[in-house]
């Protein structure tokens, strides 16, 4: 996390004293008390109140506001990258924690297992499918069946011009929000994870593929 709003944030919506600043951020309370001073100084925090007691009195400081603002050219780029990465770790933990409790599911009713085989590039793989898989059924016949739970995991990369880019990244949305949308109650509801990404590939990495 940027160091600037390191401190900024736990400030944001409610006060603290220094010593629960300190303790937050991990820091030193000098450290702290520093890093207060200088956001009082730019106007990114006040002091709210002083709570009274045996020897000094203790001062609390909240954030001038609930939200603020960094336009992009004043955003240094670590401090987006790092912010990025914050957010997909978030999603990805909880995501990554579904995924595997519905492909074990999956495993466990479609007796499932581990194929271990030698590509003929000569490297070794290991992929996780059904026992029937090895006698030349499709991988997805098997995932997609009626029987088995929804889960599902792909990853591609796709040459398409920009036009066609946007189309995928509408038709995508438009799913998502199609499924968001059912309001009317329904039997045996369940939550379930759904990650989507779609970005141009950094680099020269051309072609087409899927596993």
């Amino acid at each position: 996390m940027p160091t600037s709003s390191r401190f900024l944030i736990p400030l944001l919506g409610r006060e603290l004293a220094v010593s629960e600043l300190a303790n937050q951020v991990s820091v030193s309370i000098g450290a702290a008390a520093y890093r207060i001073r200088q956001m009082v100084q730019l106007g990114l925090v006040e002091q709210t109140r002083l709570q009274h007691r045996a020897g000094r009195p203790v001062a609390f400081y909240r954030a001038v506001a609930d939200r603020f603002f960094a336009p992009l050219d004043l955003t240094p780029v670590d401090s987006l990258r790092d912010l990025f990465r914050q957010g997909l770790a978030d999603i990805s933990a909880d995501v990554e924690a579904s995924l595997e409790e519905g492909w074990l599911s999956v495993g466990r009713s479609q007796q499932w297992g581990t194929l271990l085989y030698r590509r003929p590039s000569g490297s070794v793989n290991r992929d996780f499918v059904p026992r029937s898989l090895t006698d030349g059924d499709s991988f997805w016949t098997q995932a997609l069946s009626e029987q088995a739970p929804a889960v599902w995991t792909q990853h591609a990369t796709l040459e398409l011009p920009s036009d066609l880019a946007k189309q995928l990244q509408h038709e995508l949305a438009s799913i998502v929000t199609r499924y968001a949308r059912q309001a009317e109650p329904l039997p045996n509801k369940r939550t379930h994870h759904i990650q989507l990404t779609l970005a141009p590939m950094i680099g020269t990495r051309s072609g087409s593929s899927s596993d």
